[in-house]
């Protein structure tokens, strides 16, 4: 049994770091990105839930993590060149800031947000697009 916890256990924690330091974003944003209820996700990261294979399939295909590092800890984090591996925190967050800076309301802010990380040409496409508005608002 004990194996059993601190293999769960150490799901968990790579799960959240998955969230907090690759991904940048909350559980609000993964919850609605996989179809999921937030109190379900977080009921997941807590221990309080076990996750279903809805919540894998979603995780892998939706943002392209690799299971056997989710799930074994073994191999990288996403699958590919994933933008969230390499640019998805630092750009996501640069918009938020611009877009807070300029009277943007959160509740809009999330469901921007919820967009980018839905589509990886997509997320490409208004990044650049967004950088070129706010250029020309600045100037």
């Amino acid at each position: 049994m004990e194996d059993k916890d601190t293999d769960f256990l150490e799901f968990r924690r790579r799960l959240k770091d998955l969230r907090e330091q690759y991904l940048g974003i909350t559980q609000k944003m993964v919850s609605i990105t996989i179809g999921i209820s937030t109190s379900y996700y977080s009921a997941i990261e807590k221990g309080k839930m076990k996750p279903n294979f809805h919540f894998f399939k979603q995780m892998s295909s939706k943002f392209d993590i690799n299971l056997n590092y989710l799930l074994l800890g073994k191999g990288k984090p996403f699958l590919g060149n994933h933008p969230f591996n390499i640019h998805f925190k630092s750009e996501k967050d640069g918009i938020s800031d611009k877009l807070e800076n300029r009277g943007f309301k959160p509740k809009h802010m999330n469901e921007f947000l919820k967009l980018l990380s839905e589509d990886e040409l997509f997320f490409k496409h208004v990044f650049h697009t967004f950088e070129i508005w706010s250029q020309k608002i600045d100037s």
